[in-house]
């Protein structure tokens, strides 16, 4: 079987085509409960996904392509669901990036359901924290670590390696965002019970809306209100 290893920051990340392997990476991933999923697709069916985490001091990100065009190593869906429902049944906390839409995508195409209390979202962290700046994942990790990516989502969709890139790349900028952000959280009391009693319920609110193309007017006063008091909250630490 095929196994392509790309090289980024230090430590080997993967391009999944060994059962082997898969299975070595779904049991170390889930030794220290915290994993990173990230999905990839087209409109109507699904390319692959990242898996991150952290094992014994290192970071892995792992990429399973899924249905990439004249790719003939492709994983086969119903094996790629298997693979994704035992790292979502095992790990204590499943981390995204906008986690509302990688919800969807695991319902629509993998079939596969988390309860919100098993979910952590760096997008959501991120605009509690410091709701006045850009929340983009490649946003972030310039302003936060220095980091820029190498990869431009453009350039991916014209390479399949570029693209393979983009996406390990992702896994592992969410792994490292998801450490400092839940570091600086935890020291924000009230910031942490607005982020776990509002707005990690609210994305299931944000799931439904974007399955039915729906919108809502916001209060823009009451958003204001809402963001002073955690804005308070902060200046108190």
């Amino acid at each position: 079987m095929y196994l392509q290893c790309l090289f980024l920051f230090g430590e080997f990340i993967m391009i999944i085509q060994n059962i082997a392997q898969a299975r070595k990476l779904i049991k170390d991933a889930c030794v220290d409960n915290i994993v990173i999923i990230d999905t990839e697709n087209k409109e109507d069916s699904p390319e692959g996904f990242t898996v991150a985490y952290r094992h014994e001091e290192k970071e892995y990100s792992f990429y399973f392509p899924v249905g990439h065009e004249d790719y003939i190593l492709n994983i086969p869906l119903d094996q790629a669901k298997k693979y994704l429902k035992e790292i979502c049944d095992n790990a204590e906390k499943i981390v995204f990036h906008n986690a509302q839409y990688d919800l969807n995508i695991l319902e629509k195409f993998y079939q596969i359901e988390i309860p919100l209390h098993r979910i952590e979202c760096t997008l959501l962290m991120h605009w509690c924290i410091d709701s006045e700046r850009y929340h983009g994942l490649k946003d972030i990790m310039k302003n936060e670590f220095g980091i820029a990516d190498t990869v431009k989502y453009k350039a991916a969709k014209q390479s399949l390696e570029d693209f393979f890139q983009y996406a390990v790349n992702d896994g592992y900028y969410t792994l490292r965002l998801y450490e400092k952000l839940s570091r600086q959280i935890n020291n924000l009391p009230r910031v942490k019970k607005a982020y776990r009693t509002f707005e990690i319920p609210f994305i299931n609110v944000l799931r439904d809306m974007n399955q039915r193309r729906n919108f809502i007017r916001v209060d823009y006063h009451l958003m204001r209100y809402y963001v002073g008091i955690m804005d308070i909250e902060k200046e108190f630490v």
